[in-house]
């Protein structure tokens, strides 16, 4: 496996709780009221995902390197890696709690 595709799985798959129990947290906090404004299921399924990837950089930043500053193309690849990590869960959940019934 190339040392890229093991740092994007290895980092995201870590911080795992963080990303999803925030955009758990804000879909049920927050939910109602984005969908109040007249979001779809995809512009909610976004935000969660985007929630969930700011949680689980400041998870990284703060619990796995506490002692220094995280780097811009560390921040980069790990956002990627975290917003293809989450969307794979956060997404699907949010398209399948809300199909037309």
């Amino acid at each position: 496996m190339p040392p890229l595709i093991g740092f994007f799985i290895e980092n995201s798959v870590a911080n795992s709780a963080p990303i999803f129990l925030s955009a758990l947290a804000f879909a049920y906090i927050g939910g109602p009221f984005i969908k109040n404004l007249g979001a779809n299921k995809y512009y909610r399924s976004g935000a969660y995902t985007i929630i969930g990837v700011v949680a689980g950089m400041w998870s990284y930043s703060s619990l796995s390197i506490p002692e220094r500053s995280i780097e811009t193309l560390e921040a980069i690849t790990l956002s990627i890696g975290m917003l293809i990590y989450s969307s794979m869960f956060i997404i699907p959940v949010v398209l399948f709690k809300n199909r037309d019934k």
